[in-house]
């Protein structure tokens, strides 16, 4: 479960995990969830995807994150991430990576690195 070197050496964003939780709903019934520190790692953000609104600002950016192995246990689909004090929601399931049999540096076939699509939304 050792990251690869070539994609350990990109992750030095600080990123914080975040535990969602329902608590409530709002006055037009949408469920309203309170986040937690779930965890504290680093990270690498990736671009993917972005599309503006009508008077050029930026409405919706997707965004591919990669993550330490460690964390695998730690995100569902409902997890979200602070980085850099702009919070990101998960866009489907996480991809979990192996070495395949010990194929990438210093692995010996476990999950080596978590990648996972992310939303972030402005308002």
């Amino acid at each position: 479960m050792v990251t690869p070197t070539w994609l350990a050496r990109r992750m030095t964003m600080p990123c914080v995990i975040l535990r969602r939780e329902p608590n409530g709903t709002d006055e037009y019934g949408n469920v309203v969830y309170d986040s937690t520190p779930a965890m504290t790692t680093t990270c690498f953000l990736s671009p993917s995807s972005q599309d503006e609104l009508q008077d050029g600002r930026l409405g919706v950016g997707m965004f591919t994150i990669y993550l330490h192995a460690e964390v695998s246990s730690v995100i569902d689909t409902f997890t979200a991430y602070e980085i850099d004090g702009a919070i990101y929601e998960a866009v489907g399931t996480a991809g979990r990576y192996s070495g395949f049999g010990g194929g990438y540096a210093g692995t010996s076939g476990g999950i080596h690195h978590v990648e996972l699509l992310l939303r972030r939304a402005t308002a």
